[in-house]
């Protein structure tokens, strides 16, 4: 019943790397070491944060797409391949995209919490998708 954590430095080299060269544990671990006083403020927390939450919530946004283009695929069906996958590339280009680009920009600007900000896309990508499927299984 005891627990053991292990604890390893980061390298010197990360220092000089950016945020987007980081892997998610080691940001997470930075952060651990941070709220608790032990690590150096070389990074903003807030942006280290930011960065963690939209990783993850690109992660689901793949699963959010599936989603979003089966209901679609099911409106087209066989006659128009063409035309479902634009019409499921347009909703993607011009409703995500967009809302993730103004998401990081209100969390680098301290608008918007790290959080919120990170799933502004997904959360508006699931709701087109529930729109849509709502339409298609009438």
């Amino acid at each position: 019943g005891s627990n053991l954590v292990l604890r390893r430095a980061l390298g010197a080299d990360l220092v000089d790397l950016n945020l987007d060269s980081w892997t998610t544990p080691q940001l997470q671990a930075w952060l651990l070491r941070h709220r608790q006083g032990q690590q150096r403020s070389i990074e903003n927390p807030e942006s280290v944060e930011s960065n963690v939450h939209r990783r993850r919530a690109a992660a689901a946004s793949c699963l959010l797409f599936v989603f979003l283009g089966l209901p679609v695929a099911l409106r087209f069906r066989r006659s128009d391949r063409v035309g479902a996958f634009l019409a499921a590339f347009v909703l993607a280009l011009f409703i995500y995209f967009p809302i993730v680009r103004v998401g990081k920009a209100l969390a680098s600007s301290g608008t918007l919490s790290p959080f919120v900000a990170a799933w502004l896309g997904p959360a508006l990508l699931m709701m087109v998708s529930v729109l849509v499927s709502r339409r298609v299984f009438r």
